[in-house]
């Protein structure tokens, strides 16, 4: 077996040199394979298109809903308002005649005044004074006795209202004063639009409380309502 390299000639003789390793007769090995490339993120989904009229759908029944909460109270409210303040009754009076009503006849003329002859301001631009004369008059002791003054308001075509003033009357306070047949008055003023001068009326609410009643009585819820108004055409 020879050894590489050779010894020199000056070696001893059983003098040896170290071999080379051996090396494989092989080609050259081939180079690793690559890691694998890792898998790409799925793509995100497509948005969904919004569907339209489901959107419009939704919208109309939350309003739809909204509305019922607002409407339903507003309804209980209504009823209730009826039902402690039901509508008047009303009485139509024609013009220059007389209504008897709960034991006293009434009677009322509108007409425009002058305020300077009752010692009182000239109204606004486009006002107007207006006198009320009402007549009462008891047919029996039970009307007599029903002698408080009543509530009084002029109204036009379209229910708009003005107050009234009572200036004057001679009704007695004295029950025992108060004569049976006899007429007895209220002179009343008001200021009103000069456009409806010549067209509202008198609408008048008798009271209900009587002069005899005693103070027991008096305290006692009344089976008697305020709804009934004498309306006074002209």
């Amino acid at each position: 077996m020879r050894v590489w390299p050779p010894p020199d000639d000056d070696d001893p003789p059983g003098s040896s040199t170290q071999p080379f390793p051996a090396v494989s007769a092989t080609g050259p090995q081939p180079a690793p394979n690559a890691p694998a490339a890792p898998n790409a993120p799925a793509p995100p989904p497509a948005p969904r298109k919004r569907k339209r009229g489901r959107t419009i759908l939704l919208a109309l029944i939350a309003l739809l809903l909204l509305l019922l909460a607002i409407g339903v109270p507003t309804v209980d409210n209504y009823f209730l308002h009826k039902k402690l303040h039901p509508d008047d009754i009303v009485h139509v009076v024609e013009p220059g005649q007389s209504y008897t009503f709960k034991h006293v006849t009434w009677r009322a003329q509108i007409e425009r005044m002058d305020p300077l002859l009752k010692g009182l301001e000239p109204p606004p631009e486009g006002r107007t004074w207006m006198q009320i004369t009402v007549t009462r008059m008891a047919v029996d002791q039970e009307g007599a006795s029903r002698s408080y003054e009543p509530d009084m308001e002029l109204r036009d075509a379209q229910d708009r209202r003005w107050a009234t003033q009572i200036v004057s009357n001679n009704v007695p306070l004295d029950l025992k004063d108060h004569r049976i047949g006899v007429g007895y008055h209220y002179t009343v003023i008001s200021v009103v639009p000069t456009a409806v001068a010549d067209e509202v009326e008198l609408y008048l609410r008798p009271s209900i409380g009587r002069r005899d009643e005693s103070v027991e009585e008096i305290l006692k819820p009344s089976e008697e309502t305020r709804r009934d108004v004498l309306r006074f055409k002209r």
